[in-house]
């Protein structure tokens, strides 16, 4: 992590200076929609164990980066997560990106609700090679605004996987002859690939999950499916 403006990374259990109500995550980067920041990067690293989100930061560009910018999210993995492994959201300072944004090189496993879920203001998000394996809900990408113009969401290069014991078993004692399947151990919930898409008129806060009674997966306007 480099290039650090103390305002824009977050650590856990602080307050949003605008509601005085917590947010919750192990990496916030730039999260008040309010405050244009730069240069601020988190890469290379791992949130394991995180409430509500491993990682919550905006994305970059749809179109081809130029040398000098930056990508605020990359090479990160989140896992075992209370939540979402990564919530993103268009960055503020940067325009074009209410028209389209995009993350990539990405990895969540084991996390409770989606690997990675979006539900901010954009005509369009992109997801490029990640990986999602495990996740309760899989993948869930969503986009919001104003119905009269095009809305969708796509995945390029995404690989979903269900359980794999190279990473964590469900229940690490399955094999053996007296293993309990209800049992501490072990955390057997139905589980789900990839939520279908949504364009939704309200977009949600990615930081504060006080704000709604419904987590950052649910709609909670009017909305319709699309995506590709």
């Amino acid at each position: 992590m480099y290039g650090v403006n103390p305002r824009d990374f977050i650590v856990p259990a602080l307050y949003d200076p605008n509601t005085l109500t917590p947010v919750e995550g192990c990496f916030l980067i730039c999260p008040y929609t309010d405050h244009k920041c730069n240069k601020t990067t988190v890469e290379n690293s791992i949130a394991a164990g995180c409430p509500y989100a491993g990682f919550i930061g905006p994305g970059t560009p749809c179109r081809a980066l130029n040398a000098d910018e930056y990508t605020p999210m990359k090479n990160n993995i989140a896992h075992s997560v209370k939540g979402s492994g990564f919530i993103i959201f268009p960055d503020p300072a940067i325009e074009d990106q209410k028209t389209c944004y995009r993350a990539r090189k990405l990895f969540a496993y084991k996390c409770e609700e989606a690997g990675f879920a979006t539900m901010s203001e954009a005509e369009k998000f992109e997801l490029e090679y990640v990986g999602s394996v495990d996740n309760t809900l899989g993948i869930s990408l969503n986009v919001a605004g104003d119905f009269k113009k095009m809305h969708w969401t796509e995945m390029t290069n995404v690989n979903i996987v269900g359980e794999v014991t190279s990473l964590a078993l469900d229940c690490p004692d399955f094999n053996k002859p007296t293993a309990d399947l209800t049992g501490a151990n072990c955390y057997c919930k139905d589980k789900i690939g990839h939520m279908s898409s949504q364009a939704v008129l309200k977009a949600k806060t990615p930081t504060n999950p006080f704000i709604y009674h419904r987590p950052i997966y649910k709609v909670n306007s009017d909305s319709t499916w699309y995506n590709r």
